[in-house]
């Protein structure tokens, strides 16, 4: 599926004039691919760094501030 993610974000650009639901669609469809190929693969050791760890928290912290 690694494969398919470049035709996606090509069709971003014309996406980008229909409206919000296309692009929205396909960044949805991009992570979740990513996410999908990621637990296939086996590549956990990408997120075994500083920075991801970093935002993770970041990115807990805003959604729990938005409840």
């Amino acid at each position: 599926m690694i494969f398919y993610y470049h035709k996606l974000i090509y069709l971003l650009p014309l996406a980008l004039i229909t409206g919000p639901f296309l692009p929205d669609l396909i960044v949805i469809l991009c992570s979740l691919l990513f996410l999908i190929d990621t637990f296939r693969l086996k590549l956990f050791k990408y997120y075994n760094n500083y920075f991801f760890k970093i935002f993770i928290i970041f990115f807990i912290l805003i959604n729990l501030t938005i409840f």
